[in-house]
C-alpha cells in the first residue's frame, strides 16, 4: 500500500455546491482517501492509494461531473474572439437592414413573436446570474454573504446608467441635438462642436442653398438660418441612412421626404 498526495488543477467551479459535488464524486472511487476541494483557487488537494487508482482514472471522474483539469483559458479566448466578430458584422448588417419597413403593417402575431425572440436576451442575461446567487455558500459574516448581491446590483446600476447615457445622446443626435460628452469638460470643444452643427445658407441664382450630411449620428448641420421670402434648396447627402434618418421632415411646411 501506497499513499500519495497531490494538488490538481480543476477549472470551472464556481461554488460550494461544486467544492462538495467532486468532494462526494472522488470519496466513491476507489482507493481515494481524502479530497479537499477549493473553487476559489481552482484545485484540489487529495490522498489516495497509488495502488488502487490513478491520476488519469480521477481526472476522467472530474471530467464525467463537467469540470476540466485542464486550462480552458485558449477556449474562452476564442469564443470571446467570435462574439466580437458577431457583434461587429451584426453592426454592419443594422446599419442597412431597415427594421421600421419591414415591421410597417405587420400583425399582431408577428410583433408578439418578435417580442418573444427579443426578451430571450434577459433570460440568458440574468436568468444564470440570479440562479447562481440562490445557491447557499458558507460565509464568514453576514457582509461576505451580501457582498455578490451588493456587487451584482451595483455593477447593473453602473452599466445600465452608462448605457442609458450613451444611447440617449445618440437618440439625441438623431433628433437634431448634438451633445458631446467632451463638451462638459473642455469649453473648446464645445464652441467647435456648436459651429459645426451651425450653418447660414449660401445665395445661388436667387436660391438659398444648404447642403446637409445624413448619417449614423443624425443631421449635420442641425441648425440653419435662412433669409426670410426667399426660396430654399436642401441638399443632402446620405452618407449612412437608417430607419431613423432616412426621412426628413419639416412640419412647419408640412413637407415629408424619403431619403434616397
Amino acid at each position: 500500500m501506497s499513499n500519495k498526495k497531490q494538488k490538481i488543477k480543476v477549472y470551472n467551479m464556481t461554488c460550494s455546491s461544486c467544492e462538495s459535488r467532486i468532494e462526494k464524486a472522488l470519496m466513491n472511487v476507489p482507493g481515494v482517501i481524502m479530497v479537499l476541494a477549493d473553487y476559489k483557487n481552482e484545485s484540489i488537494f487529495l490522498k489516495f492509494d497509488d495502488d488502487l487508482c490513478t491520476i488519469e482514472l480521477i481526472k476522467k471522474t472530474i471530467s464525467k461531473l463537467g469540470y476540466n483539469t485542464d486550462n480552458s483559458s485558449s477556449f474562452r479566448l476564442i469564443g470571446m474572439l467570435i462574439i466580437i466578430l458577431a457583434i461587429y458584422l451584426l453592426s454592419r448588417i443594422g446599419n442597412s437592414f431597415d427594421m421600421n419597413s419591414k415591421l410597417t403593417n405587420a400583425s399582431y402575431l408577428v410583433l408578439f413573436i418578435v417580442g418573444i425572440f427579443t426578451s430571450l436576451h434577459c433570460v440568458g442575461m440574468c436568468g444564470g446570474i440570479m440562479l447562481s446567487q440562490s445557491m447557499s455558500s458558507i460565509s464568514k459574516n453576514k457582509f461576505e454573504s451580501l457582498k455578490p448581491d451588493i456587487l451584482y446590483n451595483l455593477g447593473r446600476v453602473i452599466s445600465y446608467t452608462v448605457l442609458g447615457l450613451i444611447m440617449g445622446n445618440r437618440g439625441l443626435a438623431l433628433s437634431g441635438i448634438n451633445i458631446s460628452p467632451i463638451a462638459f469638460t473642455s469649453n473648446t470643444s464645445k464652441q467647435t462642436n456648436s459651429s459645426k452643427n451651425i450653418t447660414k445658407a449660401t445665395v445661388k441664382n436667387g436660391v438659398q442653398v444648404i447642403n446637409m450630411i445624413a448619417n449614423t449620428n443624425g443631421y449635420t448641420p442641425s441648425v440653419l438660418y435662412v433669409q426670410k421670402n426667399v426660396p430654399v434648396k436642401l441638399e443632402i447627402n446620405g452618407e449612412q441612412l437608417t430607419s431613423c434618418n432616412n426621412t426628413i421632415v419639416l412640419p412647419s411646411v408640412n413637407i415629408e421626404k424619403k431619403l434616397k
